[in-house]
């Protein structure tokens, strides 16, 4: 069960522990390595991303900040930024929810008929071809 004390929910941003189902699917998944100190990224996809190992604090174009640690799984709405403080080198699988082959069935999924967002549940990640372009 994912930990609850690490559950953020920041409007275009969440941040949460992987579950188990998680973990499983992202062995399809792109790999992201950087050591950069620091990067803007700009996301105008939506995408999930799992830290592998490392550590970054990330500010969000809402102003908002968040620490990400391994095992965190960091869910992105497109259309926002972010400014990555790499802490300690980041290793990450990342993907793109739009390349997944079920990407219509987690749209409908995530943002129901009514155009809403809702919680993705254990639903597979995605994020940017290049999510920090090293």
């Amino acid at each position: 069960m994912p930990d609850p004390e690490r559950s953020i929910d920041a409007g275009p941003v969440k941040r949460r522990k992987a579950s188990a189902d998680t973990r499983r699917k992202i062995a399809d998944w792109d790999l992201w390595d950087c050591s950069s100190p620091e990067i803007r990224q700009d996301y105008d996809r939506p995408l999930s991303l799992f830290l592998h190992a490392g550590a970054a604090e990330l500010s969000f174009a809402s102003r908002g900040r968040m620490d990400l640690e391994p095992g965190d799984l960091l869910i992105i709405e497109a259309a926002t930024w972010a400014i990555w403080q790499v802490k300690a080198p980041i290793r990450a699988s990342y993907l793109y929810h739009d390349r997944s082959a079920s990407a219509s069935r987690r749209k409908a999924f995530i943002y129901g008929q009514e155009g809403k967002a809702q919680d993705m549940g254990s639903q597979k990640l995605s994020t940017p071809t290049n999510p920090g372009s090293e």
